[in-house]
C-alpha cells in the first residue's frame, strides 16, 4: 500500500509539473505574441491616423474660406432728413477663391469684376435702414444676413461654384 501511495503522489507531482510547465509555456507564448503584435498594431494605427489627417487637411484646403474687404461705405441714415449718417467697413467671407474676381473692379484682365455694382447694392441696402434698424446688435446681425443674401442672389446669376458665407463689420459708426 505505501508503494501505491508513493506511485500516486509521484504521478500527481508529475501531473502538477506538466500542468505548471504548460501554464508557463502559455504565458511565454502570450508574452511573445504581445511583444510582436504591439509594434505591428501601433504602426498600422499610425498609418491609418495619418491617412485620415491627410484627407482632413485636403478637405480643409478645398473648403478654404477667404475674406474680401468691401471697403468703407458711407450713407445717410433713412428717415433722418440727411442729419445722420452711417459709416461701415464691410468684409465678406467667401468659400471659393474664384468668387473673389467678382468683388474686384472690372478691367481688361478681369471681365468678371462687379465691384461698382456690389458697392451700389451696399449703399442701397444701408440707406434703406432707419436709425433703429442699425443700432442694436440684433439689427446688425439682420443687416449682415440681408447683405449676404443679396450678394449671393446677385452672384448666383453669374456662377454657382461659391458663395458668400458670412459678412463682418470691422467698423460701424453712426453719427
Amino acid at each position: 500500500m505505501p508503494e501505491e501511495k508513493e506511485a500516486e503522489v509521484t504521478a500527481a507531482d508529475g501531473a502538477v509539473k506538466d500542468k505548471s510547465k504548460s501554464v508557463v509555456m502559455i504565458f511565454i507564448i502570450l508574452s511573445i505574441l504581445v511583444m510582436v503584435l504591439t509594434p505591428v498594431i501601433t504602426v498600422m494605427a499610425v498609418k491609418m491616423l495619418s491617412q485620415q489627417a491627410t484627407k482632413t487637411l485636403a478637405k480643409a484646403a478645398e473648403n478654404h474660406n477667404s475674406e474680401i474687404d468691401l471697403g468703407i461705405t458711407e450713407v445717410n441714415v433713412g428717415d433722418t432728413n440727411a442729419t445722420r449718417m452711417v459709416q461701415v467697413d464691410i468684409v465678406a467671407e467667401i468659400n471659393n477663391d474664384t468668387l473673389a474676381n467678382y468683388f474686384k473692379e472690372q478691367s481688361v484682365e478681369n471681365k468678371d469684376g462687379k465691384q461698382r455694382i456690389i458697392k451700389s447694392m451696399l449703399i442701397t441696402i444701408l440707406s434703406s435702414k432707419t436709425l433703429e434698424g442699425l443700432v442694436s446688435p440684433e439689427a446688425k446681425d439682420k443687416l449682415a444676413k440681408e447683405i449676404k443674401d443679396k450678394l449671393n442672389e446677385y452672384l448666383g446669376k453669374f456662377q454657382s461654384d461659391g458663395m458668400v458665407t458670412n459678412i463682418y463689420f470691422t467698423k460701424f459708426i453712426i453719427q
